[in-house]
Formats: C-alpha cells, sequence, structure tokens
C-alpha cells in the first residue's frame, strides 16, 4: 500500500482487497484449511475443541499472513504459541 493505514482493520481491508478476496472468501479458508468453525456470534474468532485455546482473533491470523505474506499455516502456528485467551 501506498500510504499507511490508520489502524490494523483498514489496513487488512485494503490488503485483502488488492489480493482480491473478500472478508467472507478469507473465513472460508481458514474454516476449510484448519477445519474449525467461525462463532457467528464472536466477530472475527475461532473456537478450536481440541486445544485448551478458546479463542483467536482471526484479524490478527489474517493480517499476520498478510504482513509477511506467507500462507496461513505458519502465522496460525505463531499466535497459537504466543497467545492464550482464557
Amino acid at each position: 500500500m501506498e500510504t499507511k493505514p490508520t489502524d490494523i482493520q483498514t489496513w487488512l481491508h485494503l490488503s485483502r482487497k488488492q489480493k482480491g478476496l473478500t472478508g467472507k472468501e478469507v473465513l472460508r479458508q481458514l474454516e476449510e484449511r484448519y477445519n474449525f468453525r467461525i462463532s457467528k456470534s464472536a466477530f472475527y474468532r475461532y473456537e478450536d475443541p481440541d486445544t485448551s485455546l478458546k479463542s483467536i482473533p482471526l484479524l490478527l491470523i489474517v493480517a499476520l499472513c498478510d504482513i509477511y505474506d506467507r500462507d496461513f499455516e505458519e502465522p496460525f502456528k505463531i499466535v497459537r504459541k504466543q497467545i492464550s485467551i482464557d
């Protein structure tokens, strides 16, 4: 991007638009790739029944992917190691 965004959500919105993805497409890719469901009542959060980790902001996962221009898998693993929400 040519201008620095004012917040991470604005930056993510512009970044994913440049890649030609809608928000729903990004979330669907995450659901399919990691086999978890997105809670409709909790915006940009996920629930993983196989671990003690209750939720992670999906926005952060997607932002890490864009920052490092990588596949979802590596940033997802990094986030899971570093963030734990009781």
